[in-house]
């Protein structure tokens, strides 16, 4: 099963309209920060998609489910 909380290079270009070497260093910055992981592809060598932290996935679920709580859905 595909991770939903895995983005590549190209995803960031797109949402931010910058270019792909722009998103590199972001998704650079954003691993160092601990907010996503690299995800290994094939030998373990190469990195293609980067994933959310498990800890901001926890995160991610808590608020939706305070947010279930509070609107009585």
């Amino acid at each position: 099963m595909e991770n939903p909380f895995a983005i590549d290079v190209s995803d960031v270009a797109s949402w931010f309209g910058i270019s792909d070497k722009t998103a590199r260093e972001w998704l650079l910055e954003w691993t160092e920060g601990s907010l996503i992981h690299p995800v290994l592809a094939g030998s373990g060598s190469r990195v293609r998609s980067y994933a959310l932290a498990e800890e901001w996935i926890a995160a991610c679920f808590k608020i939706r489910e305070s947010v279930s709580e509070n609107s009585g859905s």
